[in-house]
This record gives C-alpha cells, structure tokens and sequence, in this order.
C-alpha cells in the first residue's frame, strides 16, 4: 500500500476514479461511458475512492487537527469527501473534531456524510 506525506497545509489529493479496462483476450482498453449510465451510478466508487484516498494518510505521523480536518471540507458535500471522513474516523482521527464539527456535518442532509461522520466517530472511540 502506497502512503502520502501530505503536507498539513495542503488539501488532500484525491486521484481520479479509473473506469477503463481491458478486455482479454486481445487487452483492448474500454471505458464506462459516464453519459449512458445512470447519474448516481458512480456515487459509492466515489466514496470508496475516497476511503482509499484517506487510508493513504501516513498513521500518526503528525497529529492531525481539527483545524485541518476542517481546512479540506469542501463548499458541497460530496461521495468522495465523505469517504474520507471515514477513512480519517478509522484511523482515529475524527475524535479531534468538536460537537459543533460534527452537527455542522450531520446537518447537511448528505446521506452518506452522515454515515461516514457517524461511523468515524464510533471507530475513532475504538482506535485510542
């Protein structure tokens, strides 16, 4: 597994979703073609990308803080944000957060932040 040395300072790179691949036996390259699926098709390969992405964060390098969990929340919530928020709660960083964080998060309304802040927290509490 490949880890990131992100600067603190900086937002954490997510890498574009890869939907092309090969199709044997000739290893021609196809691509999903986002125009004839459905728009939420992507949505849960967004979150798990994020994850992934999150999950790239060297383990307790530097203590990450609750101003930089903040610094790298996006104007719109979105699947891949969430997934890392998730990622972050399994490494036990999401206990830095305050009480305020975390309502401004569940007030969103975005499925799927809501799941990951919640199940974050909980795996937060269990990694210390």
């Amino acid at each position: 597994m490949l880890t990131t040395n992100t600067l603190f300072a900086d937002v954490l790179p997510i890498p574009e979703l890869c939907l092309a691949g090969r199709l044997p036996p000739s290893n021609s390259v196809i691509t999903l073609d986002k125009t004839s699926v459905p728009a939420d098709y992507c949505h849960w390969a967004e979150f798990h990308n994020g994850v992934a992405a999150g999950l790239r964060l060297l383990p307790r390098m530097e203590k990450i803080s609750r101003t930089w969990i903040t610094y790298i929340k996006p104007t719109a919530p979105s699947m891949s944000h969430a997934g890392v928020l998730l990622a972050l709660g399994l490494k036990g960083y999401l206990s830095e957060l305050a009480m305020t964080d975390v309502f401004e998060y569940l007030s969103q309304g975005h499925s799927a932040t809501t799941v990951a802040i919640l199940l974050g927290m909980v795996a937060s509490k269990c990694a210390r």
